[in-house]
Formats: C-alpha cells, sequence, structure tokens
C-alpha cells in the first residue's frame, strides 16, 4: 500500500513537472525575441532654378522677351521635378504670355507643370518656357513692370513620385 500511495505520487510529481516543463516551453516559444537591424540612408535630394533672362526697363506692345527657365538636379539621386509658375501681378497675364514647353513638360489641376522624364544627378530639364510675350495689343498704360516668380520641388524617383 505504501508502495502504491508513492508510485501515486511519483506520477502526480511527474505530471506536474511535465506540465511545467510545458507551460515554459511555450512561453519560451512566444515571447522569443530576434534583433534585427535595417540600414538604410537618406538620399540627397538638391535641385537648383536655373533663369537665363534679358532685363528690360521699358515694356512695350509687341516685345518678346528672352527669359528661359530650367531645373537642374546638383544632388546625388535621379529626381522627379514639378515647378509652379506666376506672375507677381495678377493683371499681367492678361497682356503677357509664356511659351511653355508642353512636349516636356506637363501641366496638371493642382497648377504644377510636372516634368515628364526622371533627372539623373548632374543634369538640366529642358526649358519650360524660353521667352515672354507681350501681347502687341495691350495698351501702353495698362503694361506695367511685374515679376515671374518660380517655385521648384523634387522627390527621390525611389520614393515613387509626386502624388
Amino acid at each position: 500500500m505504501l508502495q502504491k500511495k508513492i508510485q501515486t505520487v511519483l506520477v502526480i510529481l511527474l505530471l506536474n513537472l511535465t506540465c511545467f516543463l510545458a507551460v515554459m516551453i511555450a512561453t519560451a516559444y512566444l515571447v522569443a525575441e530576434k534583433e534585427v537591424n535595417n540600414t538604410f540612408t537618406v538620399g540627397n535630394n538638391e535641385t537648383a532654378i536655373i533663369e537665363d533672362y534679358e532685363e528690360v526697363s521699358q515694356l512695350n506692345p509687341g516685345d518678346i522677351i528672352r527669359k528661359a527657365v530650367t531645373i537642374s538636379n546638383i544632388g546625388n539621386n535621379s529626381c522627379y521635378i514639378r515647378v509652379l509658375s506666376l506672375f507677381s501681378d495678377s493683371d499681367a497675364e492678361g497682356y503677357a504670355r509664356l511659351n511653355y514647353n508642353e512636349e516636356d513638360w506637363e501641366l496638371k489641376d493642382d497648377g504644377y507643370f510636372y516634368y515628364r522624364s526622371e533627372l539623373a544627378p548632374g543634369s538640366e530639364t529642358s526649358e519650360l518656357f524660353s521667352r515672354v510675350e507681350i501681347s502687341s495689343e495691350a495698351e501702353q498704360e495698362q503694361i506695367k513692370g511685374f515679376n515671374i516668380l518660380i517655385y521648384a520641388e523634387s522627390v527621390n524617383v525611389e520614393a515613387g513620385g509626386f502624388s
């Protein structure tokens, strides 16, 4: 009878030990960690606006003034370019016109011109426009000085472009 009690106690202890080990193994499996180091580098996405223009002291009806705008990629990565072009005086839009290059640039609904190709490091876009034309039908009194404001943005090609 004593031997039967010893066997019963041993079986109970063995079952408890088995359950304890099973719980410990399951816990160790569920909380196991593995360290992984992700390395990445940040690209250098930098552009410059290049303007080649003729200074004019007096604007007259029918004038055609040279003003060429391009964007240069001076960074280390290929990028996509978009440019916003605005007149400093909204009245100038009535008598001045820019000859936008719609073959290489696309005007989208947001008002930006998007360069149709990616721009490699050290490269320059084709001209967004090359001249300002003052309408020959404009009255001399309505023509006044203005600036053309150029704002450019770029995004790394690997980022997937503008959205």
